[in-house]
């Protein structure tokens, strides 16, 4: 006993009656090499009081999805993406102020190409990895074992840089509405004020601003219009594919001061360099978090659900599509500053997907049965 209380013993794992033992380096075991030793306390027929210590919070499982599915499996449906139904055009003259913010090869996986399908959300996918995420642990729970997306998957699949300032908490800035109503004036002749809501800018108003509906490229846009649309698509950007929420038809204005901070700027020190990769994987875990408890009908998927996606077509075969071509012309490669370059995810997004004509897409039981 008198040794016992120099130790220090602490839970370890996910299994229960598993401890770490760690000596003191100034007592008693201190000429042991190994300091640190794993033990299991107690067993089935008699365990010790720790055992029932469970590492997961019962009041989080009574809501959370599993539960459900356990109890009832027809009882769940796949939860909804608010992930935009068309991607923005990317005007040349954008190529450089998305650079220097960090953002162009996320807006690459995102951009609308003539000759490749825009990636279409799989909500039953990604709503079975939601299924399996823990609040407490911020891991997926698998019959093998925890995995997780980290920091080096949102900067190898995304392409979104971890260094720099942190991102929030963000605010709206007094008098927003009107402010941003003056700057879009006049910059299209047949676009009328804007509309919103308290929590931003309704959609609909933004995607007037798309460079497609002032004519390019067949007909030349001014200085003013190419900072507006790039300010537009910024909010698209952030508010529907980086950081996506529950509000449907808007974009929060919390967004407004970074898009207009990076729509003109006039060199790169204009722009405050951001970790928006760590901002993406905090926002994508705190959406897991509370969509792992939600089963009302309709609720969505917030945070990024890209990342969700292409994390899982990486990593496992269900419901994973065939990329048959996986060459890249060389012009696609090159970039002299070695930022505008394809990345991991860059794979799925940006080449022609396959699937068997038996391969089962957006099927909710079978793919919940396949994990």
């Amino acid at each position: 006993m008198e040794k016992g209380m120099s130790h220090t013993v602490t839970a370890i794992g996910n299994q229960e009656r598993r401890f770490e033992v760690r000596l003191p380096t100034d007592k008693f075991g201190c000429v042991n090499a190994v300091r640190t030793h794993e033990v299991r306390i107690g067993n089935e027929e008699w365990p010790s009081y720790m055992a029932a210590r469970s590492l997961l919070d019962p009041l989080i499982d009574q809501k959370h999805r599993a539960s459900h599915l356990e109890a009832d499996p027809q009882s769940m449906e796949p939860r909804q993406t608010r992930t935009p139904k068309k991607n923005w055009m990317i005007h040349p003259q954008w190529e450089d102020r998305l650079k220097w913010a960090g953002l162009l090869p996320f807006a690459r996986l995102v951009e609308a190409r003539d000759h490749i399908s825009r990636l279409n959300y799989d909500a039953a996918l990604i709503t079975r990895l939601v299924d399996r995420w823990r609040p407490e642990t911020h891991t997926f729970h698998f019959r093998w074992g925890e995995m997780a997306p980290t920091l080096q998957d949102v900067s190898m699949l995304l392409g979104l840089p971890l260094a720099g300032e942190p991102i929030g908490p963000l605010e709206e800035t007094v008098g927003w509405m009107h402010s941003m109503d003056a700057r879009f004036q006049g910059v299209r002749a047949d676009v009328g004020p804007m509309t919103f809501e308290a929590h931003g800018p309704r959609q609909a108003w933004l995607h007037e601003f798309q460079i497609e509906q002032f004519g390019f490229p067949d007909v030349p846009m001014t200085a003013v219009q190419i900072t507006r649309s790039l300010e537009a698509y910024l909010m698209w950007l952030l508010g529907k594919t980086m950081f996506t929420d529950n509000h449907g038809n808007t974009i929060s204005a919390r967004y407004i001061p970074i898009a207009q901070e990076i729509a003109e700027a006039t060199e790169a020190e204009d722009i405050i360099q951001r970790s928006w990769g760590s901002a993406v994987l905090a926002a994508t875990y705190r959406g897991m978090c509370k969509g792992c408890q939600l089963t009302s009908h309709g609720s969505g998927i917030i945070g990024c659900p890209l990342l969700l996606q292409l994390w899982s077509w990486a990593r496992f075969p269900i419901g994973r599509p065939e990329i048959r071509d996986g060459s890249w012309p060389p012009d696609e490669l090159y970039d002299a500053e070695r930022i505008d370059m394809p990345t991991f995810g860059s794979l799925w997004t940006s080449r022609k997907r396959h699937f068997g004509h038996n391969q089962l897409r957006n099927c909710y039981p079978a793919f919940t049965r396949a994990i």
